[in-house]
């Protein structure tokens, strides 16, 4: 009997503080234009996926703030602990 070994896709997470290029390189590597972030900071409030090979997976999270608990920080947070 044969068995088949199903992989899993694995996921890398780019993150990093406000306005430190994690979009750019985002873009970059995947070769996706997110198109709704801005040449300012904290303009990525979402959490953006895209494929960087057949099982991996990038993921770029908005900016962690030191100086307050924002709701994009809670988000980041709360995607790479998931």
């Amino acid at each position: 009997m044969l068995t088949q070994t199903r992989e899993r896709r694995r996921t890398a997470a780019l993150v990093g503080f406000e306005s430190s290029g994690k979009s750019a390189l985002f873009r970059g590597l995947t070769g996706r234009d997110t198109g709704s972030e801005a040449n300012f900071r904290g303009s990525t409030v979402t959490a953006r996926q895209g494929a960087l090979a057949d099982d991996l997976d990038l993921v770029d999270l908005p900016g962690i703030r030191l100086k307050d608990d924002s709701v994009a920080t809670q988000a980041a947070i709360g995607r790479i602990t998931a």
